[in-house]
């Protein structure tokens, strides 16, 4: 019996651990947090980066873009190829560690946002390709809007 409680609390540290390391590059969606990790990963896969910065749990308008382009099949088939996708949230309603709200407002000043959502993308070597933010038309034509975007 001691041993089953031994190896019950060695799985949920091994859990909680890989959960955590999780946490720091990705979030629960599958977008990652972290700049530096979204220009590596660009590098390596020659994509362009999607910076979302939104504030996920509080703005109306960042909740209908999320809902209606980036949980989209279109979409999401669409940045697989093409996008390394990176989350840069400004959270009211949820705790948020400081250090992260820290990091996301500097990077939030290097791109001058003003306002919720602001999508920015850019290369690899960081040259900005497209500002923009919420537009109506679903999924489809937000992609299409992107390519314009990159391709000009």
């Amino acid at each position: 019996m001691r041993n089953m409680k031994v190896l019950i609390c060695f799985l949920l540290l091994i859990s909680l651990s890989m959960s955590c390391s999780k946490a720091v590059s990705n979030d629960l969606d599958g977008w990652l947090i972290n700049y530096e990790q979204a220009l590596e990963t660009a590098s390596e896969t020659n994509k362009v980066i999607l910076i979302n910065f939104t504030g996920s749990d509080w703005c109306p308008w960042c909740m209908r873009l999320a809902e209606e382009v980036f949980e989209q099949k279109e979409f999401l088939d669409y940045a697989e190829k093409n996008l390394v996708l990176l989350k840069i949230d400004f959270l009211r309603r949820t705790r948020q560690p400081r250090e992260v709200s820290e990091y996301n407002q500097a990077l939030a000043q290097r791109y001058n946002i003003q306002g919720f959502p602001t999508i920015v993308i850019i290369d690899k070597e960081e040259n900005i390709l497209l500002v923009t933010g919420y537009r109506q038309g679903g999924a489809a034509d937000y992609v299409e809007h992107l390519e314009e975007g990159i391709r000009n």
